[in-house]
């Protein structure tokens, strides 16, 4: 079984709340907020648009880039929106 090895991404600049472009390899690259990393940034958790959170080792061939501030405005007034909307929602059965 042979095994790829990927130089060490450097994810220092990132911090918590960073709109990122997360690029796994052989996968289609993803938008993500940082939501937290390890000390020395080798270790980076990201939660997807859909909720779900993932952990990524700066060795695994992952890169995390970050978004343009201009997009990181759009991104996050597009959440706050969404935000907004699932509070609007009941669930089936209870009364608003």
């Amino acid at each position: 079984m042979s095994q790829t090895y990927y130089p060490a991404q450097a994810w220092t600049e990132l911090e918590a709340k960073d709109i990122v472009r997360v690029i796994e390899p052989g996968r289609v690259a993803y938008r993500a907020t940082i939501d937290t990393k390890t000390p020395d940034s080798s270790v980076v958790w990201v939660i997807t648009a859909t909720g779900y959170r993932r952990a990524f080792d700066a060795r695994e061939g992952v890169r995390i880039v970050l978004v343009s501030i201009e997009s990181r405005a759009a991104t996050v007034e597009a959440s706050q929106i969404c935000a907004r909307l699932r509070s609007m929602v009941t669930e089936p059965g209870s009364s608003a």
